[in-house]
């Protein structure tokens, strides 16, 4: 699998919240530490996913990749082949399910994560230990996943995006993973969430949650797909985590 990198090379999930505050403490119990307060964003980084806290009315996550380079962003609005709008510096783009993305000019950099560890860079052997993930409480950082109508149309929306699908399946529904080089979206044909979810896999998931029910966020916490080895958790901003054992 090959992608072709078009969006950019640096980017975030915007998470909007009325209080910053209580969004950054909840995330912090996650294993998230504060990077930079940033001019626009205040910056926070389990050292795989970079969330950008903004204080203001609370909507679904948006993914965003910014660029410093005015020309490397115009160059990117020229070429777009999906539909998209302009708002200032800001090209807003929204998958047919809704998924909101915004590729940026801006001077104000963002924190650089280097080659962070996720499901496609760790080693099997790595992950069935399962005692150096890299996120203490969560494991590994798997997908930003969201629900799709139709997985066919969702598909061609991203290829045109850059993004290539590294497995496609149908069961236990239709489901795919697209990657970019930069992030890895989970399209999942599904009644089960509607949502967007930041979401992590570990081998021994119902012992890190186990801890995790007993901490002060344990009124954000459910079990989910029955059992006690997966759960799904609500920040204060209404964002999604989901933790899944694998």
């Amino acid at each position: 699998m090959e992608s072709t990198n078009i969006l950019g090379l640096q980017s975030f999930i915007e998470l909007s919240t009325l209080d910053i505050q209580s969004e950054h403490s909840f995330w912090n119990r996650l294993g998230f530490e504060e990077l930079s307060p940033g001019k626009d964003h205040f910056f926070i980084s389990d050292g795989t996913v970079l969330l950008g806290l903004v204080e203001t009315q609370p909507s679904p996550m948006k993914l965003v990749y910014r660029h410093e380079d005015q020309s490397a962003f115009e160059s990117i609005c020229q070429k777009m082949e999906v539909t998209a709008s302009m708002k200032g510096e800001k090209l807003l783009i929204q998958s047919p399910d809704g998924f909101q993305l915004q590729v940026e000019y801006s001077k104000n950099s963002i924190p650089s994560l280097g080659n962070p560890q996720t499901t496609y860079s760790i080693t099997p052997e790595q992950f069935k230990n399962g005692k150096n993930l890299p996120n203490p409480h969560c494991g590994v950082f798997g997908e930003v996943c969201h629900q799709v109508k139709d997985l066919e149309t969702s598909l061609a929306f991203w290829k045109r995006l850059g993004f290539e699908p590294d497995n496609v399946d149908q069961e236990p529904y239709p489901w795919s993973i697209v990657l970019d080089g930069t992030s890895i979206i989970g399209l999942h044909q599904t009644d089960e969430f509607t949502y967007p979810a930041i979401t992590y896999f570990a081998p021994d998931m119902e012992k890190r949650l186990e801890k995790i029910r007993y901490t002060d966020i344990r009124d954000a916490f459910k079990f989910v797909m029955d059992g006690e080895s997966n759960a799904e958790l609500t920040s204060p901003g209404g964002h999604k985590v989901f933790l899944f054992n694998l």
